[in-house]
């Protein structure tokens, strides 16, 4: 009964933190804007595409995807277009991905740490763009993958060796739409097919069909989207579209470098990852080990998913503390695992630990200074991110959306690289290519140099240039196009309005 009433407590807990200054906090940027606008056009155009003031640019299937911008243009169908709406389709996902999380974790050990992992799911903050109470309240691939992914595995762990053909084959469907919300989550194929060895090899206890069927429908899934785009495309914008997600991919996803990998090392231990994640997946693997004969390749899924991605993220990623959500949200399960063996199953008794002071025994002690650590942590982790979500807002996109509305006309082509505007503001706005992010992500991270004249964006006529926290990031805009053509117009924040001197 207590355990229940803890989990409702936790998702009230959960729903006012996601929705508090929702439509302010965080404050809203380039990606979400970029992926705001796909299923904002489905709705008003049918198309599948961003949109720039020469028409609709086809997408690429890096990246957040369908199974979360197609929700989203129900959402917008039913309760109109914004940023509001948009966020408010992220926080029933934050929900659902809790709720999955708390059933899957109860699955595989009991009620107790389950209800100890989805506290530390929720309320554990390694780093904002680790934490789901940040990642749930903007327009972002990694919080739905997450519930798809989990809910995948509830079905997939049920009964164990002896799940039933439909639950095999919802697994199989959730996890491909997993890939279908972020392309990355594709890592559970590799994973499915090291636990079949391993099945096959060593453990026994699992027939062909527990690791088949899911992969097929996984494949069947994502496949059934990429003939919808080639049946709206064409075979040659297909070809595009593959063509751009390799480019994407191979700055994204296979990026080695050691200044990366110094960058994660530093990230570690800042984040106190070392402190919290490594323990917690070094005792489940140790437990998992001496219970090998009594455990199957099902209660290794997690270990080894999370295991295989923190390798990908040490050594073959940018090291953006966002791409290690994942792994960091599952180990949260790890750590509850450990904490609840430590504290003999949270089992507290003021009667045993004043027996055990008494008599010198080290039994409840333990257990209370376990029991306190992990109070102290949820109380004191969350802390700097509930202060910005209760604190003061920085409204400046939308201060400066504003003055766009009230004083710059919408049929002038206004150049810009912050794609946020464009839900917030109906104006005629140009945005670079979608092949300069992998220059500029090169340029950001690598320091390689942009080739000269890779864009010229004065064809396009634009009377306007927003120089905002994007394009300041990317230094995409010459510096010496803005001092000597562009007069200023106004700035809030971050974000620049120039107008441009077609004389020169």
């Amino acid at each position: 009964m207590h355990g229940r009433v803890l989990f409702v407590f936790l998702i009230g807990l959960t729903l006012f933190l996601c929705t508090h200054n929702l439509e302010t906090y965080p404050r809203t940027w380039w990606d979400e804007g970029k992926f705001v606008q796909i299923p904002k056009n489905v709705v008003l155009h049918g198309k599948y595409a961003t949109q720039s003031s020469e028409g609709f640019r086809m997408f690429s299937v890096y990246g957040t995807g369908p199974a979360v911008f197609l929700p989203m243009a129900a959402a917008f169908r039913l309760f109109g277009i914004g940023l509001l709406q948009a966020r408010w389709v992220m926080v029933g996902f934050t929900l659902l991905a809790v709720v999955a999380f708390y059933f899957l974790s109860k699955q595989l050990y009991n009620r107790r740490v389950a209800l100890a992992a989805a506290f530390l799911l929720v309320l554990v903050v390694y780093d904002p763009f680790t934490s789901l109470l940040y990642l749930g309240r903007q327009v972002l691939g990694e919080v739905p993958a997450f519930f798809y992914l989990m809910a995948g595995c509830l079905m997939w762990v049920r009964k164990r060796a002896g799940t039933a053909w439909p639950a095999l084959v919802l697994a199989g469907f959730l996890w491909g739409l997993s890939v279908l919300a972020k392309w990355i989550f594709v890592m559970v194929v590799p994973c499915l097919a090291v636990l079949w060895v391993a099945d096959r090899v060593y453990f026994h206890r699992l027939k062909h069909r527990h690791f088949l069927v899911p992969m097929l429908v996984l494949v069947v899934t994502v496949s059934t989207w990429f003939g919808y785009m080639v049946h709206t495309l064409g075979v040659e914008g297909f070809a595009a579209i593959m063509s751009q997600t390799q480019d994407n991919s191979s700055s994204n996803v296979f990026f080695l470098s050691f200044e990366s990998i110094w960058g994660v090392t530093k990230f570690f231990v800042r984040a106190h990852v070392l402190v919290w994640t490594v323990p917690g997946i070094a005792y489940v693997l140790l437990l998992n080990v001496s219970q090998r004969k009594k455990l199957g390749a099902e209660q290794w899924f997690l270990p080894v998913f999370a295991g295989g991605w923190l390798v990908w993220y040490a050594f073959l990623s940018l090291g953006w503390s966002r791409q290690a959500f994942a792994p960091l949200a599952i180990s949260s399960l790890f750590l509850a695992k450990l904490l609840h063996d430590l504290s003999g199953g949270f089992s507290f008794s003021v009667q045993e630990l004043l027996a055990s002071i008494r008599d010198g025994r080290p039994g409840a002690i333990q257990h209370f200074g376990v029991g306190l650590m992990l109070l102290g942590l949820l109380c004191s982790s969350p802390l700097p991110i509930v202060r910005e979500i209760v604190g003061e807002q920085d409204t400046s996109a939308q201060e400066f959306a504003q003055y766009m509305i009230e004083h710059i006309p919408q049929d002038v082509v206004i150049e810009s690289y912050e794609y946020e505007l464009d839900i917030l503001t109906h104006h005629n706005y140009h945005h670079p290519p979608e092949p300069l992010i992998t220059l500029a992500t090169k340029h950001v991270y690598s320091g390689e140099p942009y080739p000269p004249g890779m864009y010229d964006f004065e064809v396009f006529e634009p009377a306007y240039l927003i120089i905002g926290p994007f394009a300041t990031w990317t230094g995409i805009y010459p510096s010496e196009f803005v001092q000597q053509r562009c007069e200023p117009v106004t700035s809030v924040g971050d974000y620049h309005l120039y107008r441009v001197n077609v004389d020169g």
